[in-house]
């Protein structure tokens, strides 16, 4: 399960695309997982997507992979960036996250976080974090914060 909680203004609705790769570097997004999402306050209603895996704030992913490891990672491409709020940051390419792996092996792990990317000020810096570790707030989220 990838859980993306809700954060604060138009970041909410700018979507993160899931991409699922091999660990020998091929996109297998469609092929090594069945994908299903929820929404947190209704998490036991299931939906299918109809074209490609993605989050949006407050959403719940639920994945049944097939046995492997894999590289995840989420990206928003630049035409998707300012679709719903123009003061959100424009910053010319691609958002992408850090690169998670997940093999199936795992059975302790029981849920992967996504969280916007933020500088020291708090102002979203365009990017992605996943992590095994729930944000420091759970249902309303502060952005991760990368210092530089």
């Amino acid at each position: 399960m990838i859980y993306r909680p809700t954060n604060s203004g138009g970041i909410n609705d700018i979507r993160c695309y899931l991409k699922i790769e091999d660990m020998e570097g091929n996109d297998v997004t469609q092929t090594a997982a069945n994908v299903w999402y929820s929404w947190y306050d209704t998490f036991k209603t299931i939906h299918t997507y109809e074209k490609q895996p993605y989050l949006s704030g407050g959403m719940i992913m639920h994945i049944f992979f097939n046995p492997g490891t894999y590289r995840l990672t989420f990206y928003t491409p630049l035409d998707r960036q300012n679709a719903y709020d123009t003061s959100l940051p424009h910053t010319g390419q691609e958002w992408t996250s850090n690169t998670y792996i997940y093999n199936t092996e795992d059975k302790q792990l029981k849920a992967i976080f996504v969280s916007p990317v933020a500088n020291e000020n708090g102002f979203y810096t365009g990017g992605w974090h996943i992590d095994y570790r729930a944000p420091k707030y759970y249902i309303y989220t502060k952005p991760y914060r990368i210092y530089e």
